[in-house]
């Protein structure tokens, strides 16, 4: 009997590495895998473009809802159906006519290792013939650990609380996001915003918390300070040290002009004795590997990367084989992956710009619980490098640059500690008065020298005296040489980054009260997950409710309107209904609770919220926003509306009344697209000749062309004699 095994891939380039073990064709939509061991009777490696199914719109349960009307709310489906994406029917199709060829008895679904991995597979499944099903679980995608996977599976049902999991965070925020964005969209229209108000569990959490910031930065007033700094003249040297009150709560600042003006100008020509001289030996240890929330806050800090063009990068690295799965939490590994560690560091070794940084002090980490935990890994590892080693030329700069970060990481985990000698003295002026010196020495460089173009900056405290040239012993008597009077002022907090904010919505806990966090895990308050958070960010960026200026996030009037209305609606702005969301969706992924019960008292709370918003309604004191000409670019391919200037994006005018989604970008592939090269499109369906474009193998110019047959709009190049 043949037996050809399916395998069901998450994407193209995932399905590629899946084949690259085994002797193979490759076809149109799939890879034809020979017979091997594997694949005794040979195999098909097809692929999923991502969710090839998306929930179906709430127009498409009564007609009646393409127009957003109050009476309508709550729109809550007896049950939720799904439908093909559209642009992406050609490979359902395709998918669909391998589940039911009667020679393939078995089908594996080998999507990214995560519950939206594990439900993408599985809805294309749910309506298909049954047959048996294994699951591929794989966090790395070289040869070998691909091998490993498929002589390792479990069969697919084992997982299958996953998909319930994933199904509930779908539906539960489509109930919520569908129900409150017209509900407030509608509310505010009668108060003069005729524009779209987008709400979400997590955007609205995260706006709420980027709208505190603003307000805190608003109501800030800078105080004045004064810091006296003096020079001791002592017999074997000068030491300059700063005064600091000795008290239960160490101050280090004079608050008054004239008292700090007054203590300069007496302690001058002073004597001067050391009253205490500490010395202490401190060991610095290699930072941690990264998880994804790490990697995209330091990458944006050090080369300014959005966090998620570092999720696009950290990806392709992935499915390229080179990296460990990026959509991950945790900061360690087992040491299974560890066994893997001395073939990377040997590769390693030899390439340029890492020769300085070996030989490495410890070959092995195995029983560093730093880096390996067992305990501490869920479903995922850190994000670290495999075994297979990369040709850098093949390597864009940006690719390179994580790539780099994630080497360093590993690299410098297999040296040893840095250790600092770190002298603090006390002063006493007359007497009277009391003035501190830090100083810190460097005794051995251990992992720094992984790191030397940062030692400076990470090492810089609250004193930078060098003290390695004097020695400091208790009792030595000196003079007050010179006194210099400092002003200083205080500083507001600092604005958002954009790597902060993927940070803030791994860490919402800091932004609330004791009171608020009740018994809560940090992990239920975060944000989204490491998949998400990203594309989040986007989100407020995309709606127009926070714009961002040199990598600093700004609220928008938008923005600023948005949290206002919803003060009296806290299940909206506070990460709380967040939290209580994550526990009961995770208690579904371990088989604690039933999907069917949390969808209950999703549609209860959705009900509730929806009150809440038309009873509040009639207190929101909003100022209709400054109006401005609309910009018409043409009419829309799709229904024959208006195209209008949206913001961020041209969108169909329609969308209200008959729920077009038409839209076309205003940036795209690394450039401006130009206005009469939109306008060109939308009259006669292809746009005027665009140069300058960005892809991933560099610029090209192209054409922009309407698909008539598809509804989306598609790149024609030059050559292209269709």
């Amino acid at each position: 009997m043949i037996n050809i095994r399916l395998v069901i891939a998450e994407k193209p380039s995932q399905a590629e590495k899946l084949a690259a073990p085994f002797p193979h064709e490759k076809k149109k939509g799939y890879f034809k895998i020979k017979p091997c061991e594997d694949f005794p009777d040979g195999g098909i490696i097809t692929f999923a473009i991502g969710h090839l199914l998306e929930l179906q719109e709430a127009k498409d349960y009564n007609p009646e809802y393409a127009e957003w009307k109050l009476e309508h709310l709550p729109i809550i489906p007896e049950k939720f159906y799904r439908r093909v994406v559209s642009s992406k029917r050609q490979q359902f199709e395709l998918i669909h006519s391998f589940i039911k060829d009667p020679r393939i008895t078995e089908i594996i679904n080998a999507a990214d290792p995560a519950r939206e991995g594990q439900f993408l597979v599985d809805e294309i499944l749910a309506i298909s013939p049954k047959k048996t099903t294994y699951r591929l679980w794989s966090t790395s995608l070289t040869n070998e650990s691909v091998k490993k996977a498929f002589r390792s599976m479990k069969l697919n049902k084992e997982y299958k609380n996953l998909t319930y999991e994933a199904m509930a965070r779908q539906e539960s925020d489509w109930l919520l996001g569908i129900n409150a964005s017209r509900c407030v969209t509608v509310l505010m229209k009668e108060k003069g915003w005729n524009d779209t108000f987008s709400v979400g569990r997590c955007q609205t959490a995260l706006l709420g918390i980027i709208y505190q910031r603003e307000q805190e930065i608003a109501n800030f007033r800078a105080q004045p300070f004064w810091n006296v700094v003096g020079t001791f003249r002592f017999e074997n040297g000068d030491i300059r040290a700063k005064w600091f009150s000795p008290n239960f709560s160490p101050e280090t600042h004079i608050w008054n002009s004239s008292d700090a003006k007054e203590l300069a100008d007496y302690i001058k020509g002073k004597k001067v004795e050391i009253v205490e001289v500490t010395k202490t030996e401190e060991h610095k240890r290699p930072p941690l590997f990264y998880n994804l929330t790490s990697l995209q806050e330091e990458a944006n800090k050090k080369y300014g990367y959005a966090p998620s063009k570092v999720l696009d990068i950290v990806q392709g690295l992935y499915e390229k084989g080179l990296l460990t799965y990026p959509r991950t939490n945790s900061v360690v590994v087992t040491k299974e992956e560890a066994n893997w560690f001395p073939d990377t560091l040997k590769f390693l070794e030899k390439m340029q710009g890492y020769t300085d940084y070996f030989p490495v002090s410890r070959p092995y980490l195995h029983e560093d619980t730093r880096y390996v935990d067992e305990s501490k890994v869920d479903d995922h590892y850190a994000i670290v490098l495999t075994e297979e080693a990369p040709r850098l030329a093949t390597l864009n700069q940006a690719e390179r640059h994580i790539y780099d970060m994630v080497a360093r990481t590993m690299i410098a985990a297999h040296h040893e500690d840095a250790i600092f000698e770190k002298t603090e003295a006390i002063f006493l002026v007359d007497g009277l008065f009391t003035f501190r010196v830090i100083g810190k020495t460097l005794k051995r460089e251990g992992w720094l020298k992984v790191y030397k173009e940062d030692l400076q900056k990470d090492e810089q405290e609250e004193s930078t005296e060098d003290l390695s040239n004097i020695e400091l012993c208790k009792g030595m008597a000196g003079i007050v040489q010179e006194v210099e009077l400092k002003e200083g002022r205080t500083v507001p907090p600092k604005r958002f980054t954009q790597g902060n904010l993927v940070k803030v919505m791994e860490n919402v806990s800091l932004y609330l009260s004791r009171e608020e966090k009740a018994d809560f895990t940090k992990d239920e308050l975060s944000l989204g997950t490491a998949a998400t958070r990203a594309n989040i960010i986007n989100t407020l960026i995309q709606r127009g409710y926070i714009k961002i200026e040199k990598n600093k996030v700004f609220m928008t009037e938008k923005g600023n309107t948005l949290i206002r209305i919803l003060q009296d609606v806290k299940e909206l702005t506070s990460p709380l209904l967040t939290g209580l969301m994550e526990r009961k969706l995770t208690e579904i992924g371990k088989g604690k609770r039933s999907y069917k019960d949390f969808m209950e008292e999703a549609k209860n709370d959705t009900r509730i919220i929806i009150e809440k918003l038309k009873n509040s309604s009639n207190s929101w004191k909003v100022n209709p926003p400054v109006q401005q000409a609309k910009i018409v670019l043409g009419k829309c391919l799709v229904c024959g509306s208006d195209v209008i200037d949206r913001g961020t994006f041209y969108g169909c005018s329609g969308f209200h009344e008959n729920g077009c989604k038409f839209s076309l970008p205003k940036v795209k592939w690394g450039r401006e697209l130009p206005i009469t090269a939109l306008q060109q499109l939308l009259e006669t369906g292809m746009s005027s000749l665009l140069v300058g474009l960005k892809g991933k193998r560099g610029t090209f110019n192209a054409y922009l062309r309407w698909n008539m047959d598809q509804q989306k709009i598609e790149l024609k190049f030059q050559n292209d004699k269709s």
